[in-house]
């Protein structure tokens, strides 16, 4: 697989808004055609500031969220390199156990 066969997008989670709006920021990997997963990036953001994949506006907060999400989206496409370096195959699925904290993905 190539680097280009990597797609990572953001989604909010708009069933779990709290009571001030705010969502929780969902990632959603996809690897090559068939591999996809998504996970949970521990932070809110609320509905009004959020427009297709990325926090809008330019205020503080809005950059701030911006530039961590493009953070994830080179993480994960630099974990995939590593991976793809050590493995034949790397499925999506890889790709979040690392970012979990599972360093060594697997053994093949």
């Amino acid at each position: 697989m190539k680097q280009f066969d990597v797609k990572v997008s953001f989604y909010l989670k708009k069933s779990e808004a709290d009571e001030k709006g705010c969502c929780p920021v969902m990632a959603k990997l996809t690897v090559g055609r068939y591999s996809e997963t998504a996970f949970s990036l521990k932070m809110s953001v609320p509905k009004t500031m959020w427009n297709s994949g990325r926090a809008t506006g330019k205020s503080v907060a809005a950059r701030v969220i911006n530039r961590r999400l493009d953070e994830i989206r080179a993480a994960a496409l630099s974990v995939f390199q590593e991976q793809t370096a050590l493995h034949d195959v790397v499925t999506a699925h890889d790709i979040k156990l690392f970012f979990w904290g599972w360093r060594h993905v697997r053994n093949r």
